[in-house]
């Protein structure tokens, strides 16, 4: 599944928290949809369920576990993070085989499913975020441009991946990159068969 936005990216995730923010949170609470409003979303859906949650970053470089852990509380449900930027961590660490890396690379639906298997072992949590991805400016090809972007959600039983691209600049990303995965987490976690 391709999950294109380049510079409709802000309206398109703005659009789908303004969609889930009232099981949560009061309207009059949020002046706006913000990083830290999608923190405290996953925050209660959390606590609510009863879960934890790990990440492993490749391309986000550890901003993910920053913005999630910045919400007072995080530490209820949020475990920690394998900042996988190197393939030497991935295999190391996570338990990405080198026959993945040579046939498929690091920036793959293969790698992200098993950086996600392994962190979720290595933590130990019920659920999981991994990404992979080219942030850029460079390293992108006409198969994988930069912008491409790699996202595995799930659990030790189920998951979904996703290919998703973002035509903005590193930081631009970067931050794509963390709205979309907490997005895909939450529609992962309230679909019919996961609640």
């Amino acid at each position: 599944m391709i999950d294109s936005y380049g510079d409709r990216w802000s309206d398109e995730v703005n659009e789908e928290f303004l969609r889930v923010r009232d099981e949560f949170l009061q309207d009059d609470y949020w002046n706006s949809p913000d990083i830290e409003s999608w923190n405290r979303i996953m925050q209660n859906l959390m606590v609510r369920k009863e879960l934890t949650l790990s990440t492993a970053e490749s391309c986000t470089g550890g901003y993910m576990a920053s913005q999630i852990a910045s919400i007072a509380g995080s530490s209820g449900y949020y475990l920690g993070s394998v900042i996988s930027y190197s393939n030497e961590v991935k295999k190391n660490v996570l338990g990405v085989s080198a026959e993945t890396l040579a046939n498929h690379g690091a920036v793959s639906t293969q790698c992200a499913e098993e950086m996600l298997a392994g962190v979720l072992k290595v933590i130990q949590s019920d659920v999981g975020i991994a990404v992979t991805g080219i942030a850029g400016p460079g390293g992108g090809s006409d198969e994988k441009p930069v912008g491409t972007v790699f996202v595995c959600v799930g659990d030790a039983k189920s998951h979904q991946t996703h290919r998703i691209y973002c035509d903005r600049d590193r930081k631009g990303v970067v931050e794509y990159t963390y709205h979309r995965a907490m997005y895909l987490l939450y529609r992962f976690l309230t679909e019919p068969e996961n609640k």
